[in-house]
């Protein structure tokens, strides 16, 4: 029971069978009741909105050294292994044009620091995976593209 003033409800994922409660019963007969209440994860195909969701991510690959990767603070980055990653924030709402735009937002700063990446060998790419087709890409989303001369990888998974 909800305390008073605090409306109480269940949220039903249309379709989702992923969780069910697991509720271990002691005793017997009529005393035959539960002695804890808790979740048990299946298997099967996640029913969450979040699973089809973009990730749009701009990385800078073959980096000549670490300490080129770390040279400048880019917002948000992070270097794995030989490279530098910095992935959009935007929700499951967003296109793959806003997720451009979103980027270009942080990066058109430290273009010079990018360029200079790319003069020691460095290559700029955007993967982008989950997106919804048609992609429809603008001016706005594609100046990135075009100023860092980066790539745009999408893959369908």
């Amino acid at each position: 029971m909800a305390p008073a003033g605090v409306l109480a409800c269940a949220l039903t994922i249309v379709g989702g069978d992923r969780e069910r409660h697991v509720c271990p019963r002691r005793g017997r007969g009529r005393d035959y009741a539960p002695a804890a209440l808790d979740w048990a994860l299946l298997g099967g195909p996640s029913t969450s909105p979040l699973a089809a969701m973009a990730t749009v991510a701009f990385r800078v690959s073959r980096l000549p050294n670490e300490a080129s990767a770390k040279r400048k603070d880019l917002p948000g980055a992070v270097v794995s292994g030989n490279e530098l990653v910095m992935e959009s924030r935007l929700g499951a709402t967003a296109t793959l044009n806003d997720h451009l735009v979103w980027l270009w937002g942080f990066l058109k700063h430290e273009r010079r620091y990018l360029k200079s990446l790319q003069a020691e060998g460095a290559v700029l790419a955007v993967h982008a995976s989950g997106v919804t087709l048609p992609v429809e890409l603008k001016s706005n989303g594609a100046e990135m593209l075009h100023l860092l001369d980066a790539s745009l990888l999408i893959d369908d998974g």
